[in-house]
């Protein structure tokens, strides 16, 4: 057993880039499921594969549960990647110029983006406007944040976090790895976990984003594409799907709020789903008019109020998605995940008001996020999109 003054569970970019910035004196471990000192491999088998999966694979503690769904939703957390398209949106760039953080040319893909072609697939309107994305490969992207974590940071991969247990000031908990547990105590203790996050649910806050369901399939590139793809569906979901070119591959994605009153059990219409987006895309691109050869899944939150944000409680607190920080108009939680992180970090140094200082610096990012919940309404009514598109008044 460990004693650890802070103890950091995830190790994406929010639990990355915290501990890099937590200062030296202070105990630190960091705790991520993957292990990531393994050489980034830029396509891996799949992970996920809805017609693999039966019913009998799920159980009551494997499933994911959201209230606002008013029911179980079979979702198999083994099963579960982060689904993320890999783009570093102008936010995100901004945020790592500001570390002084130059991306390294392995992370970047050759196929790099200068433009948006913004689809309606009902009202078949569309436009094209100039917006610059930085591609990169997910996964290396993690993996180089994590190298920079400093030596004196203890660094645990390939462990699931098992239990919270809190008594007076000291935080126990529980890390399981290949069949073996480890038990361990800290001061402080960081959910950087993303929005299916153990710790959040310790601590279990009265109000917690809706969470949508991601599904991205791969298909074998033969054509070269210059920009992102976004389009939107009223049947296919609230939110939108898109097209991102990679060097090797193409990836069509979706992003939606399960919805119990169409459909029971979700994996039942992910294929559905996915074939009718499809055959509505082909129209506009024939290219994926054909068999994928992957799917990877994964879950984000979508906030609506920013009482859903909940930063901690007490010695426990929460960074990136985890917390709640991810654009609702954009599902872009990069850069919210790395500032948050920041901001958490400068906290620490007074260990006496480590909650209230993190409220204080954080308020002007909740200011940020309320602007975009009250603009995403407008963004996805279909009619106000379309008046857009009409007057080619350009970004959406």
């Amino acid at each position: 057993m460990s004693h650890y003054d802070i103890a950091i569970i995830g190790a994406g970019p929010s639990g990355s880039t915290l501990a890099k910035l937590i200062p030296s004196n202070l105990k630190t471990v960091i705790i991520d499921k993957r292990d990531l000192f393994i050489t980034s491999q830029k396509f891996i088998e799949p992970k996920f594969n809805s017609k693999n999966l039966k019913i009998d694979d799920f159980d009551s503690k494997n499933s994911v549960y959201d209230s606002d769904f008013n029911k179980k939703i079979l979702f198999n957390r083994s099963k579960i990647e982060k689904s993320c398209g890999g783009l570093l949106a102008f936010d995100a760039q901004k945020i790592l110029k500001k570390l002084d953080l130059k991306i390294p040319s392995f992370v970047i893909d050759s196929n790099q983006l200068f433009s948006i072609h913004a689809i309606d697939l009902e009202s078949k309107n569309e436009s094209v406007y100039p917006k610059n994305y930085i591609n990169i490969d997910r996964d290396s992207f993690d993996r180089w944040l994590f190298s920079l974590i400093p030596d004196y940071v203890d660094k645990k991969m390939g462990y699931f976090l098992d239990k919270i247990e809190k008594t007076d000031n000291i935080i126990k908990f529980s890390l399981l790895k290949d069949g073996k547990y480890e038990f361990h105590t800290s001061k402080f203790l960081v959910g950087a976990d993303g929005a299916l996050s153990k710790v959040r649910k310790y601590l279990n806050p009265k109000n917690t984003p809706p969470l949508y369901l991601t599904v991205q399939d791969y298909f074998e590139k033969d054509f070269n594409l210059q920009h992102f793809v976004a389009f939107f569906h009223s049947k296919l979901t609230d939110f939108y799907g898109w097209i991102i070119p990679k060097e090797s591959h193409n990836i069509v994605g979706l992003s939606f709020r399960q919805n119990s009153k169409k459909r029971d059990i979700f994996f039942k219409s992910i294929d559905l789903r996915m074939e009718f987006l499809k055959k509505e895309i082909s129209k506009y691109y024939p290219s994926f008019n054909k068999e994928k050869y992957f799917r990877s899944g994964g879950v984000h939150f979508r906030p609506e109020y920013v009482d859903e944000i909940f930063l901690g409680r007490d010695n426990i607190f929460l960074v990136g998605e985890a917390a709640g920080w991810i654009s609702p108009s954009s599902a872009e939680g990069i850069s919210f995940a790395i500032e948050t992180a920041i901001l958490l970090s400068e906290s620490f140094r007074n260990l006496n008001s480590v909650l209230s200082d993190y409220k204080k610096k954080t308020l002007h990012i909740k200011k940020r996020l309320l602007f975009k919940i009250l603009k995403s309404p407008f963004l996805y009514s279909k009619n106000i999109r379309n008046m857009i598109f009409s007057t080619n008044i350009g970004q959406i």
